[in-house]
């Protein structure tokens, strides 16, 4: 027999409380991704059979900026996959004690079912016996 869920209101609790946390982690994850902001710009690089020495080192210059920004913003897209993989281990075993917390009421329903047939039965008899 599958459990009602008005027989546990606990339970429905605890997953509108599951997806209220997976809502704000979502909120948390895209304002994190935000706060990496937009990737950097590659420099334009000039064409190197027609462009001059200084022109060469502006690009190197620009270069090197752009190295030491690209860095920078993997590693902010790297912390926030990080916190994304953290969030998701701690909704993954959110999940797995939802899932523990409905097998035990699952469990205590067809134990009370069983109780409840066998009762059934043993009142039968008992009405049968009262009858003769």
């Amino acid at each position: 027999m599958l459990i009602c869920t008005s027989d546990f209101g606990g339970v429905m609790k605890y997953i509108r409380c599951l997806v209220i946390i997976c809502a704000i982690a979502l909120t948390g994850t895209t304002s994190t991704l935000a706060n990496c902001g937009a990737g950097p710009k590659q420099p334009e690089l000039p064409n190197g059979a027609t462009a001059g020495p200084e022109e060469m080192k502006t690009a190197l210059d620009a270069t090197a900026t752009f190295d030491v920004a690209v860095k920078n913003y993997a590693d902010c897209l790297i912390a926030a996959a990080q916190e994304d993989a953290d969030l998701v281990a701690a909704a993954q075993e959110a999940i797995e004690e939802y899932n523990r917390l409905i097998a035990a009421a699952q469990t205590a329903m067809d134990e009370r079912n069983a109780l409840v047939e066998r009762w059934n039965a043993e009142a039968g008899i008992f009405r049968a016996r009262l009858a003769d």
